[in-house]
């Protein structure tokens, strides 16, 4: 079986190539200090898209100008290069990327991809989960896993391997929560598709729990108002200017309101003079004018919503021709090139944007044909209404004109001042009315309701095969008997088990749990990391898209050197380390490829470290050799 990790390459600026070849099973590099052992482990981390390049200033950095990683994805070679950063720079996006049947590092190396479209092809071909839902205007993306991901899954550098800390996280990662999607998704608890599901059944909730908090508010909002409303048509009743009613809601109040805006409360005899007349259909003028300006507000406003859709149609003209461009280009791109319509970068992740293409454009296709239909429908309707006031306005103005051709002028009376205060005094509480009712948030929360029922039944059919009980037993057998190894973890009765959530180890003796800051020094944490780590990925061997990898920095970091070891107590425990990943090797019959970086060295001793030791640097040799 081909090893995951086959070669790190350094190209140097003077054109020089250093390599570093690794097999299956067990590799190990011993040697003394200072000469390049964890650079080794840096170098591969930042290959795979590290956004800072932690690989020590000195030798290494200044001899090196390309990096590169020669891999072997499901026995496919490829070739992942980045080019070294200055000295006092950041970290470079410039990449080199070979996945030919062949691939080779040339003479003369020049960046023909970024950084990011290399590892977007790397994650494609290990099958790592891609976005599976997208919301929100931050992006929020659940269920998608970077190969930079990965990475504390596959290394153990020497400053965390003997700490409390069980993985070295940074960036993103630091997020508790996002870590524990990323270890449950690679473990088979859930799936992308089900974190997506739960993602937007947490933004229904939360949309629900709005609807439902503004329903609150619009009943609160209601009552405080209608009661003021109710105290001033109460107190007009009292000075005759309106009839004694109970009005029980603000659309009483409106319709009340109206009547009186109309002059619909006047009861006209035929003996009415001409001047009361005229000041009824002055009232009827000035309430048919508000009317007619409310409408022509609305039809304003849907003018701007039919200026907003032809904006979504441009849109979704655009992102249908580049569609068309897209598709033109055929297979995956070996490099970026730039789309010629918008300049974007095309390149081996075509297919993804090929996918996020189609999904805009459905989106967009959606929008755009249901809001014609609705904008026609209100339009004719406010249509009808304009027409309708329109000439109820002239019908007025008609009968005013008739009057004033008569010589009668209007009248201020007393009775029409006592109403104009009135409906002046009332309206400014209808104004102020909420305009949704609670009932039309109701509707909304049962609505959302019936959302998250139907998302509940689809968490329940796309629920994963393996529960998460069952994955916590396994990999608490599995963690218990690597820890049954070591002398030094005495467990008793006890098991170890993984916590997923929290990402830590625990030992477990009845109902007493422990958790790693108290469960000894550092050379306890040594054993229990890498009995987690060991146990992780017998799990993964199982099914999962994380690499068969494991590359440990200093393992005897916490036993050597030693000046007081007569009994030769701690070379016994570094020895019982070493047994351990051998024997785990052998177990899966070396499917699982383990770096050691150290400084002990058993070669002597031990055939199987004599076979598995790769390169000797406790002389002059070393990562990067002497001129």
């Amino acid at each position: 079986m081909k090893p995951f990790l086959k070669e790190i390459v350094i190209l140097g600026r003077n054109g020089k190539l250093r390599r570093i070849e690794f097999g299956p099973g067990v590799n190990i590099i011993t040697g003394v200090g200072s000469k390049g052992k964890s650079a080794i482990l840096h170098i591969f981390e930042y290959c795979l898209g590290a956004t800072t390049c932690r690989i020590p200033l000195g030798k290494v950095r200044d001899f090196a100008a390309w990096f590169f990683l020669v891999l072997y994805v499901r026995d496919v070679p490829v070739i992942i290069g980045r080019r070294a950063p200055p000295a006092t720079g950041q970290a470079s996006d410039e990449a080199y990327f070979d996945a030919n049947a062949h691939p080779s590092i040339p003479p003369s190396v020049e960046a023909n991809a970024s950084i990011k479209t290399a590892c977007a092809w790397l994650a494609k071909h290990l099958n790592l989960p891609q976005p599976a839902f997208r919301f929100g205007t931050d992006e929020v993306v659940h269920g998608h896993v970077e190969t930079s991901d990965l990475l504390p899954l596959l290394l153990q550098p020497q400053s965390i391997i003997a700490t409390e800390e069980l993985f070295l996280r940074t960036g993103r990662l630091l997020d508790k929560e996002r870590w524990a999607e990323i270890v449950k998704i690679a473990l088979g608890i859930i799936s992308p598709e089900l974190l997506a599901l739960r993602a937007q059944r947490a933004r229904l909730q939360k949309d629900k729990d709005a609807a439902e908090k503004r329903r609150r508010e619009y009943e609160r909002e209601h009552k405080a108002v209608l009661q003021r409303a109710q105290l001033v048509w109460q107190r007009g009743s009292f000075g005759g200017v309106v009839p004694d009613k109970h009005l029980q809601s603000m659309d009483d109040v409106r319709v009340e309101v109206g009547r009186l805006q109309e002059g619909a409360t006047v009861e006209f005899q035929s003996g009415a003079s001409n001047q009361t007349r005229f000041a009824e259909l002055e009232t009827q003028s000035q309430s048919a004018r508000r009317e007619i300006n409310r409408i022509e507000s609305e039809l304003k406003q849907i003018a701007r919503l039919r200026s907003a859709s032809r904006d979504v149609q441009q849109s979704l003209d655009k992102q249908s021709t580049r569609l068309r461009v897209v598709d033109l280009l055929g297979a995956p791109l070996h490099e970026e090139i730039p789309c010629p319509l918008c300049g974007s970068k095309l390149g081996p992740s075509t297919e993804d944007t090929l996918a996020e293409l189609r999904a805009s454009l459905d989106e967009d296709l959606a929008y755009v044909r249901n809001i014609p239909p609705e904008l026609d429908a209100a339009e004719k309707k406010l249509h009808q209404q304009l027409e309708k006031e329109s000439a109820r306005l002239q019908d007025i103005d008609t009968q005013l004109r008739a009057l004033q051709q008569q010589g009668i002028a209007p009248t201020l009376t007393e009775e029409r001042v006592q109403r104009e205060r009135f409906i002046g005094a009332i309206m400014q509480h209808v104004e102020w009315a909420p305009t949704k009712s609670a009932a039309d948030s109701e509707v909304d929360v049962l609505r959302m309701r019936a959302q998250i029922d139907e998302i509940d039944k689809k968490i329940h059919e796309t629920a994963t095969e393996r529960s998460e009980v069952d994955v916590a037993q396994s990999l608490c057998a599995r963690v218990t008997k690597l820890a049954g190894e070591f002398e030094r973890l005495q467990l008793g009765d006890g098991v170890l088990a993984f916590d997923p959530t929290y990402s830590t180890i625990q030992r477990v003796n009845g109902s007493v749990r422990e958790s790693l800051p108290v469960l000894g020094g550092a050379e306890s944490f040594v054993m229990y990391h890498l009995c987690a780590l060991l146990g992780l990925h017998e799990q993964f061997l199982e099914g999962s898209f994380v690499p068969p990898l494991l590359m440990i920095d200093q393992p005897s970091q916490t036993y050597f050197p030693t000046e007081s070891d007569k009994k030769e107590t701690d070379r016994k425990a570094v020895k019982a380390i070493y047994d351990l990943l051998f024997r785990v090797a052998e177990r899966h019959k070396d499917r699982l490829q383990i770096i050691a970086l150290d400084h002990a060295d058993f070669s002597s001793e031990d055939g199987r470290f004599h076979a598995a030791r790769k390169y000797d640097w406790h002389g002059e040799d070393g990562l990067i050799e002497e001129d």
